[in-house]
């Protein structure tokens, strides 16, 4: 778990992705990643587009210790909290075993 503290000076706990979390949300987990791993896999990094922003709110409250917390978050919030979900699940090792995989198939 790791705590981030929030432009209006409170602070959430961004929780590691459980077993069920990602089935329960299997859309939202593999979107997310593939949205943020554009650019390793060769495609061009976009803006977010409606869809994006909707999956990366249901992220975002899923991956919160306290989901009602969810009301205090400000735009300014987003990157920190995106990095948090990154960082407390270690995305980016997942990513290489991905990738590896990918490679050797």
């Amino acid at each position: 778990m790791k705590s981030l503290s929030l432009a209006n000076g409170t602070s959430v706990t961004i929780q590691p992705w459980t077993l069920d979390m990602m089935s329960s949300h299997p859309t939202d987990c593999l979107n997310m990643l593939e949205a943020f791993t554009a650019r390793i896999q060769g495609r061009p990094q976009l803006l977010p587009d409606l869809d994006t922003m909707q999956m990366m709110g249901r992220v975002i409250r899923f991956s919160l210790a306290r989901p009602e917390d969810a009301g205090q978050i400000q735009a300014t919030d987003l990157p920190g909290l995106i990095d948090a979900i990154w960082e407390v699940n270690r995305f980016a090792e997942l990513v290489g075993v991905f990738m590896k995989l990918r490679l050797e198939a």
